[in-house]
């Protein structure tokens, strides 16, 4: 008789658990349209590149270990999106983060 039980409560257990909706599935799609979202806005952005990002910009012509007043993760970033898919506006700001200080 016990082993009948243990066989009983084995598929309940199965099913209840496929019930369950797999939030994973739900953070990479959620992730991923905020990625498209974000890189169709830098696409579309009609501003030109400020003061901050230019000096960024040059840095990544010649990297170094670091830099006067920044250190050079931030250089080696702009010069991987520039040879990845080129030069222009969109593709130095496509990895660099928004919003932060330039101190």
């Amino acid at each position: 008789m016990p082993a009948a039980k243990a066989t009983e409560t084995a598929p309940l257990a199965w099913t209840r658990a496929s019930r369950e909706p797999d939030y994973r599935v739900w953070l990479i799609i959620s992730l991923g349209a905020l990625l498209v979202l974000r890189l169709l806005a830098v696409v579309l952005a009609k501003t030109d590149l400020f003061f901050d990002e230019a000096q960024y910009w040059a840095w990544s012509r010649d990297l170094a270990f670091g830099y006067f007043s920044k250190p050079p993760l931030l250089a080696w970033t702009i010069w991987l999106a520039e040879h990845i898919c080129g030069s222009s506006e969109a593709c130095i700001r496509a990895l660099a983060r928004r919003g932060s200080t330039p101190c």
